[in-house]
């Protein structure tokens, strides 16, 4: 979406059930037919229906700084647990995490449809160090029947299943 002073355009989208939009061009309504605030939520209100939801990058008319609302913690105290088993919850992960220190969150992904856990997910803890301290002792060891791999990481979209950008820029 770019907003210049007299016009706003909003770019036709990627429908999740039937792909691109027939209609490939912009459409460009004028500020003064239509108020901005109005019209940015209708547009998300529009495409919460029909689309997959948005991440949400604000940014501020000629300033610098970018920001990405976000509500996941910090990257630094993000570990990346794969291989655990299907029945594995999320609570287990808690608790046998917790042993290294203070857990902020747990993530299992799962598939979309069938909701059942893909074999991986991620664990946030408070402090660098004990996020450290828990990749040294778990990583390669036997968790619930299977060896498992602990590292660092940031949950994010991999390039191969999702190609095209999930970020909404708006101006404030």
């Amino acid at each position: 979406m770019a907003l210049s002073s007299s016009t706003f355009q909003i770019p036709f989208l990627k429908h999740r059930y039937f792909g691109m939009s027939q209609n490939l061009r912009t459409p460009i309504l004028t500020m003064s037919t239509i108020p901005r605030d109005r019209l940015i939520s209708s547009f998300h209100t529009a495409r919460s229906k029909l689309c997959s939801p948005l991440r949400t990058i604000s940014c501020v008319a000629g300033d610098d700084e970018t920001r990405e609302a976000s509500s996941l913690p910090s990257s630094i105290s993000s570990l990346f647990v794969k291989g655990f088993s299907d029945s594995v919850s999320e609570g287990r992960l808690k608790k046998v995490f917790s042993e290294f220190g203070q857990v902020t969150n747990v993530k299992i992904i799962a598939n979309e449809r069938t909701r059942q856990s893909l074999g991986y997910g991620y664990v946030w803890f408070n402090s660098k160090e004990d996020a450290q301290s828990a990749v040294e002792a778990m990583n390669g060891k036997f968790f619930d029947g299977r060896f498992i791999l602990v590292k660092f990481g940031q949950p994010g979209l991999s390039r191969r299943r999702r190609p095209h950008s999930d970020f909404l820029f708006v101006n404030k």
